[in-house]
């Protein structure tokens, strides 16, 4: 699911976000685990994505989700929020 100013992205970067980001979560390195189930579009070059063990996991303002932004052209990962 994509929300928020959804006009701001494309297809192809909602695709490049949600890669990206289970390429974060899944990582050896990373801490966190579950699946992308909701990318928030704060602007064209920021965004918030939302996973979780399951599809919705957590009510929304105690989610987890991380930050993506895209600075120089490509998505990067520069946050993670995980709930409390």
């Amino acid at each position: 699911m994509v929300d928020g100013r959804r006009g701001s992205v494309s297809a192809a970067d909602v695709n490049d976000i949600v890669r990206t980001s289970q390429q974060y979560i899944d990582s050896e390195e990373s801490k966190i685990k579950g699946r992308v189930y909701r990318v928030h579009v704060v602007s064209a070059n920021k965004v918030q994505v939302y996973f979780g063990e399951h599809l919705g996991a957590g009510p929304l303002g105690t989610a987890t989700y991380l930050e993506a932004e895209r600075p120089r052209g490509a998505w990067r990962i520069t946050h993670n929020y995980l709930k409390s």
